[in-house]
């Protein structure tokens, strides 16, 4: 039986953007874009080591619309990666890369989607690498095609796609600034 919730999971390097943008508002009317948001350890981890997150007014405001939405039942908390994990959904070492970054959010993302198949999952990133989901250097004998890291539905919003749909949210009264 298919699961009709509709997961949102945004890329955690472009929240201080979107904020930035559009304010905490606007980050509510992407989440409000699903039922459910994908939020866990290992996005929080990567979160807080982001230069917008370290200003105790930014982590201030985040907490507080994190609280909101955790209580209102709208997180998807996933368990925290395993080293296993790591290796099983970065297969492209990427996390390894001086310029990849620790690569916490994808992994994790990638680990929901593959364990939850029964979500209609949509992601927001503005990665590329993320949505050709392809393990380097391999090929399916089948298809002829690079073989998938995950073997799973999703659609896929480009961060640039998806700063315009803030602008027309009849709910979200953006500033002039915004």
């Amino acid at each position: 039986m298919v699961n009709e919730q509709k997961v949102i999971i945004l890329d955690v390097a472009k929240i201080d953007i979107i904020v930035n943008q559009t304010g905490i508002a606007g980050l509510d009317a992407i989440a409000r874009r699903g039922d459910l948001f994908m939020f866990g350890y290992d996005a929080r981890t990567e979160l807080r080591n982001g230069a917008w997150y370290k200003k105790q007014e930014n982590a201030d405001l985040f907490a507080a619309w994190y609280e909101q939405q955790d209580k209102a039942g709208r997180i998807v908390k996933p368990d925290r990666l395993t080293r296993a994990d790591r290796k099983k959904y970065d297969p492209n070492d990427k996390r390894l890369m001086k310029k990849g970054g620790h690569e916490l959010w994808d992994m994790s993302t990638r680990k929901f989607m593959d364990e939850n198949p029964h979500y209609d999952i949509e992601v927001m990133s503005g990665e590329r690498d993320f949505y050709k989901n392809e393990i380097r250097g391999t090929r399916d004998p089948e298809t002829g095609k690079r073989r998938k890291i995950v073997d799973a539905p999703f659609s896929y919003t480009s961060l640039k796609k998806l700063m315009g749909k803030p602008v027309v949210d009849p709910d979200l009264d953006l500033s002039k600034e915004h």
